[in-house]
């Protein structure tokens, strides 16, 4: 065994007479330490490479277009099957994550996305591609809600907004591997190359497997008291924190039976106000965003008459001005709070998208690309966030997932509207994204809480 893996797949969620809270407060008073830093990076690269495989296709479907001689809008239809796959896949494995474990479902998902991707290469039609590419993104689906929750769930309070933040802030280096692949191996190699090398994620699943164990809150969630507290003593170790005596888990006693999981719990009157304004920030985070994510290259050759190289080139740029907003955001989340950020950087989103409008030449282009991407990239950074805090734990995976599937639907639509649209109105495609945001601003000033600094628990009651 490593000595950074920890067995805790035995034990059953049967009450033990334990006190859930003193585990939870033990986590949220860690110190930061090596462990801390292990799993924060094994979940970033997650979402780094499950952002490269998401957007892998952007950058194959101008090859593709030439090769196979298809339409935008069947183009547009390949690039929103792994959003379609991604529905089911954030909705199933979400659930499942709350009902069998974040570690064994992460590991998974990052299993199911990774292979299919190399899969993908072999494809002889739109028709198997879009297949493949569906088949993707239930994996897909599934890896951010799960990721988010074991994120969450391990990162102490004071270090969690900060540290989630910067997770968020690495994944548009994702789409930089993803355009870098395509740049240097797609003349030559073709697009079946990029789709071989979307298979690489696959080792995660290794590195997952020994470095994470299960999540202490969810073991306490489904009663699982002792195991919970030998992943929270193994902790300790590590850190280098002396376990106070108090904190024998013997001296506890509770009259609590394993927590279980029921969706309909969403619609109650407890959470029903959250779950619905998750579902619509991600609505309207989706839409637009996934939107120019997949098609913004094959708009600029099109439409604007980019070469390939150039567009690919362009596409790169923009993920370094991404970085830099979700950057902002991380640092003015801890300091100014969510709500906030999201307000600001929504509002400012929503005007440069509007600005594509009077934009002609490519200069120009590129200069409102660059605010507008700035922005809708920032919000990304408290849209995760607050998705993944607003929910109880035996709910995170769960609530998680169903917002992110109700932005997949939307993701599904947008590359099709697109497709449509860029023979037909082009300002229509920009005046409606940032219709968009302009409505999330809307719901995050009147639905929108504060969750800054506060334990989980607090949050979720």
């Amino acid at each position: 065994m490593s000595s950074l893996e920890i067995n805790t797949s035995r034990g059953s969620a049967v009450n033990t007479g334990l006190q859930a809270d003193p585990i939870q407060s033990r986590l949220d008073n860690f110190p930061l330490s090596k462990v801390h830093y292990y799993i924060w990076a094994i979940c970033t690269i997650g979402f780094i490479l499950d952002v490269m495989d998401l957007f892998l296709v952007s950058f194959a479907l101008p090859m593709i277009i030439k090769e196979w001689k298809v339409s935008s809008e069947v183009a547009g239809l390949i690039a929103s099957g792994s959003m379609w796959g991604m529905v089911i896949g954030a909705y199933a494995w979400g659930i499942l994550g709350d009902r069998i474990g974040r570690r064994g479902t992460m590991q998974a998902t990052i299993l199911t996305y990774s292979l299919i991707t190399g899969l993908c290469a072999l494809s002889w039609n739109s028709i198997t591609l879009f297949i493949g590419r569906f088949l993707v993104g239930i994996g897909l689906g599934g890896f951010f809600p799960v990721d988010y929750a074991v994120l969450v769930e391990f990162i102490p309070a004071k270090s969690r907004g900060r540290l989630m933040a910067y997770s968020i802030l690495t994944m548009p280096i994702g789409i930089l591997l993803g355009s870098l692949i395509a740049y240097n191996l797609g003349p030559t190699w073709g697009w079946r190359a990029l789709f071989v090398i979307g298979a690489l994620p696959a080792f995660l699943a290794f590195l997952a497997r020994r470095v994470i164990p299960e999540s202490p809150r969810y073991l306490v969630s489904k009663g699982k008291y002792e195991e919970a507290d030998k992943v929270v003593r193994w902790l300790e170790e590590k850190s280098g924190v002396q376990t106070p005596a108090t904190t024998d888990i013997k001296t506890y006693t509770v009259k609590q039976e394993a927590e279980k999981v029921n969706i309909l719990e969403l619609f109650t009157s407890g959470y029903v106000v959250r779950t619905l304004f998750t579902w619509l920030l991600w609505l309207t985070q989706s839409l637009p965003y996934f939107a120019m994510g997949t098609m913004l290259p094959t708009l600029l050759i099109k439409h604007y008459g980019l070469p390939q190289q150039e567009a690919i080139k362009f596409v790169s740029y923009l993920t370094i001005v991404a970085i830099g907003g979700r950057a902002l955001a991380a640092f003015l989340i801890e300091s100014v709070g969510r709500k906030k950020v999201l307000i600001l950087f929504s509002l400012l989103a929503a005007i440069g998208l509007a600005m594509y409008n009077g934009a002609e030449t490519v200069r120009q282009i590129f200069i409102v690309a660059v605010i507008a991407c700035f922005f809708y990239e920032g919000t990304w950074t408290s849209v995760m966030l607050y998705t993944a805090e607003l929910f109880p734990t035996r709910l995170r995976s769960t609530g998680a997932g169903s917002a992110q599937a109700v932005g997949r639907i939307a993701s599904g639509i947008s590359p099709i509207f697109v497709g449509f649209m860029m023979a037909r109105s082009v300002s229509t495609i920009f005046y409606a994204f940032a219709g968009c945001f302009l409505l999330m601003t809307i719901l995050v000033i009147f639905f929108g809480i504060e969750t800054k600094g506060r334990p989980l628990e607090e949050i979720s009651k």
